[in-house]
């Protein structure tokens, strides 16, 4: 005869798996609330296609596909429709180079000139790690890739750099570019076939640009400057494909994301080094190849590209979000939107940036300018993960678009005190003033947002501009 404690064992080894895949598991509710909220996310911003899955501990609880692939020809989106990913393909890059390092082929410390004969002197010096942190100094390549490689590299070879290796944060496009070369370098075959080794056989993943005839691939659409929404085309050259050129489904997202949390893409030493924080100088930024967010506490990796796709992977949470939009007629902040889906998950990451922008846009609205800094720090007591720079921001472009220019130059000015390091608070600030048609104001800290990034196009033409008014 079985005792109770017996009984009791055969229950829970008999219950376990039921158990387990309960966790796994997202209530109807839960469910619901996501579509809804996808849904209407879409409908706001005029979005118009979406594919959006949820991984929780490395089963898929959460897989919709949403509006239209094509709009001229009313097609839907898919599991067969492809998203051109942007800057998102960036990651598969950082990866990939682990995975030399892992092989002993290549290393973080290593100078780029062991694998590039060609730089120019000032080149030479910069290592790996600077490439994939963003931290090289070099000028960017963005512009001139709608030219052949070789001429492009004759043309990048001859610009100054920007600012010593190591020092700060500098998004830049030339680093990838470097990272498709030394990749080539290193496995003596191209770029795509080694990328392509991350993902299933079966994958549809490929390499492209808008001018390549590739079926299932979603069109893009964004506004032009009249806000009403057209069909896009962004070039991308084959040397650039480490940038911006990777074109997938999401099953395939979802198949390497989950290959990427089983450790088979990298071992969990090399993952965390890659998610590492790279040590700069002056400032914060990336790891080593990716972004980061946090959120109540809650660290997530990724990357976003061209503001229409996004992928977060919180690791202490085993909780991934895929975002693949094709187009959208209102710009917004991607990752609020990532931010959000996690939220329905889990009540840990619920995000609290609504709240904390709404509570800091009443203060402003309530109170006399002088006060609100006191105002603003006395709030941050309650939200202590925040990211506070651009929620300020947000906020103050909320208001520029109401036409409460003194209000959103208020906040502006706020986030200059605040980060006074940051290039971007210059240029917002320096845009408040141009609505207000205080130029000279405006142009001080055109010059100011420059000086701190000397590769803001931005800023310099609109300088340029206040000029020729005078």
């Amino acid at each position: 005869m079985k005792t109770l404690k017996t009984w009791l064992a055969l229950l829970v080894l008999f219950c376990l798996p039921s158990i387990v895949l309960c966790q796994n598991q997202l209530s109807d509710s839960q469910k619901n609330d996501i579509t809804v909220f996808v849904e209407k996310t879409m409908q706001e911003l005029e979005i118009s296609g979406a594919a959006v899955a949820v991984v929780k501990n490395n089963q898929v609880v959460y897989e919709n596909y949403f509006g239209k692939a094509n709009l001229e020809y009313d097609i839907p989106i898919s599991e067969l429709s492809l998203f051109r990913l942007h800057s998102l393909s960036k990651v598969f890059v950082s990866v990939g180079i682990f995975q030399l390092i892992e092989q002993n082929k290549i290393a973080l410390e290593d100078k780029i000139s062991i694998y590039l004969s060609d730089l120019p002197d000032e080149w030479k010096n910069i290592q790996i790690k600077h490439l994939l942190s963003h931290s090289s100094g070099l000028p960017d390549i963005i512009n001139e890739i709608n030219l052949s490689e070789e001429v492009v590299t004759k043309n990048i070879y001859k610009k100054e750099i920007q600012f010593p290796f190591g020092e700060r944060a500098n998004y830049n496009q030339t680093n990838f570019w470097l990272l498709n070369r030394i990749i080539r370098k290193i496995t003596d075959g191209s770029f795509q076939d080694y990328i392509s080794s991350q993902f299933k056989e079966n994958s549809k993943v490929c390499f492209s640009s808008a001018l390549d005839i590739v079926p299932n691939r979603v069109m893009e659409y964004k506004p032009n400057n009249k806000g009403e929404l057209q069909n896009v085309h962004f070039v991308v050259p084959p040397y650039m494909y480490g940038a911006a050129g990777i074109t997938m489904t999401l099953k395939d997202m979802i198949n390497w994301d989950q290959k990427l949390n089983d450790n088979i893409l990298l071992s969990v030493e090399s993952k965390n080094k890659m998610f590492t924080p790279f040590q700069y100088k002056t400032g914060t930024g990336f790891t080593y190849g990716w972004d980061t967010l946090n959120l109540n506490g809650n660290v997530s990796y990724g990357f976003n590209g061209g503001g229409l796709v996004n992928y977060r992977t919180f690791p202490t949470k085993d909780i991934s979000v895929i975002w693949f939009t094709n187009g959208y007629r209102k710009p917004h902040n991607i990752n609020n939107i990532t931010n959000r889906i996690v939220g329905f998950i889990d009540k840990d990451l619920i995000d609290k940036t609504p709240e904390f922008a709404n509570s800091l846009a009443e203060i402003v609205t309530s109170n006399n300018p002088k006060n609100v800094a006191k105002e603003y720090k006395s709030l941050k007591k309650n939200y202590p993960y925040v990211d506070y720079e651009s929620v300020i921001n947000m906020v103050g472009y909320q208001f520029l678009e109401k036409k409460q220019v003194d209000n959103a130059i208020t906040l502006f000015k706020l986030n200059t005190e605040e980060f006074p390091q940051s290039a971007n608070t210059y240029d917002s600030l320096a845009e408040g003033y141009f609505y207000n048609e205080e130029f000279e104001l405006s142009k001080q800290n055109y010059l100011k947002s420059l000086d701190l990034n000397p590769s803001n196009t931005n800023a310099t033409k609109m300088i340029n501009k206040i000029e020729n008014k005078n």
